[in-house]
Formats: structure tokens, C-alpha cells, sequence
């Protein structure tokens, strides 16, 4: 799925879907961030917070897992939403309607969401979906299980796993092809007890 395309055809909300899609936020952690959460010279996202929703009413709580954490954007993604910070205070939401009120799912989904994802022909595609992406578009550029986890602030690698195994599988392959260019060179051992990888010692003859 393309969050590109998807987001070409929510109009001016096309850059949350995008955040989304490319981050891995939950709805409720992206609608709950604010201005001062994204600092631009270091292209870190933190996440403190999210949104739940009761009787239409926003109540502000802690990210799921209870705990707080802190991404590194891609610079397509920062780029797309730099402009969002222009002018505007700290405690200001990051992501808001075309008035600036905050976001509510329901009228998100019904107005922007169900019609982008019909133009796009892309039924019965979820919003909870873009973590899907998100978590395909870092194993593809070469993240471990450990960084998607950190990513989508799960509470651990095994629920990442669990969630997303097919994902790593399918890289397995490429995995294979660099381990022969390691394993060109000779033969190879890494410490138990070391991070680094060193050469086998054969006896002199």
C-alpha cells in the first residue's frame, strides 16, 4: 500500500495520513502531538501521549505500554510536515482540521478517511493499517525487529514478532546475500560476550 497515494487523495489531511504511514503512530499518539514534539535539527518525534476518545469528548493519556519514546523521522517525512511548526506555539496540536480544531476520529474517518481510501481503491483498508506499512517500509531499508518495536512502542520484540513475523521472513533472502559477502571474506565467529564480530584464528602450520 502506498501512503503516498493514499495521502494524495485526503486533500488537506494528506499529510497525517502520510505521518502515519511512515511513522507507525497510533491515531490516538499523531492527533495528541504537539508543536513543541517534533524538533526539526534533530529530526526527533517524541511520543508522550495520546487521545481517547469518550462520548465525542478528547481526554489526553499516556501512550499505550505507559511509556514515553523517541523517533528519528525519515526526511521525507519531516519535510512533509516542517511547515506544520511555522509561526505556531509549542503547546499548539501539530495535526488539526482545516479550522484548527482538534481531530476527532469518527469525523476523520467518515470525511477524509472512507473517501481517500475509495479514490484510491484501496477497500477495506483500516487507519489502523499505516502501522502495517510503517513497520514494511523499516524492514525494508534493513531494520531489526528490535527497531520496529521501538518504533511502534511495543512493550516487546516477541509482540512485534508475533505481529509481524511475515515481514522478516520475507527479507530472509537478502539476509542470506550479505551474509555470503561477510562470509567471503573467511571464516568468521562472533563473541558470545562481544558485540563486534572477529576473525576465527587458525592454528599456524
Amino acid at each position: 500500500m502506498s501512503a503516498g497515494l493514499l495521502a494524495a487523495c485526503a486533500g488537506d489531511h494528506g499529510d497525517l495520513i502520510f505521518f502515519l504511514g511512515t511513522t507507525g503512530l497510533r491515531f490516538g499518539e499523531a492527533t495528541a502531538l504537539t508543536v513543541a514534539d517534533l524538533d526539526i535539527p534533530s529530526r526527533t518525534l517524541t511520543v508522550s501521549k495520546s487521545v481517547s476518545e469518550v462520548d465525542g469528548k478528547r481526554l489526553i493519556t499516556i501512550p499505550k505500554n505507559s511509556k514515553t519514546r523517541t523517533l528519528v523521522l525519515p526526511q521525507a517525512t519531516l519535510t512533509r510536515v516542517a511547515h506544520l511548526v511555522e509561526g505556531r506555539d509549542a503547546g499548539d496540536l501539530l495535526f488539526t482540521t482545516s479550522t484548527g480544531a482538534a481531530i476527532l476520529h469518527g469525523n476523520f474517518y467518515n470525511r477524509v478517511w472512507r473517501p481517500a481510501v475509495t479514490a484510491a481503491a484501496l477497500d477495506p483498508l483500516r487507519i489502523h493499517d499505516l502501522r502495517h506499512t510503517a513497520a514494511s517500509l523499516a524492514v525494508a531499508s534493513g531494520a531489526n525487529v528490535k527497531a520496529v518495536q521501538a518504533m511502534l512502542g511495543h512493550a516487546s520484540a516477541a509482540m512485534t514478532l508475533d505481529r509481524y513475523a511475515g515481514l522478516f521472513t520475507d527479507h530472509l533472502e537478502a539476509v542470506a546475500d550479505r551474509m555470503d559477502v561477510v562470509l567471503a571474506d573467511g571464516d568468521w565467529h562472533e563473541s558470545g560476550t562481544e558485540s563486534t564480530i572477529t576473525p576465527i584464528k587458525r592454528p599456524a602450520l
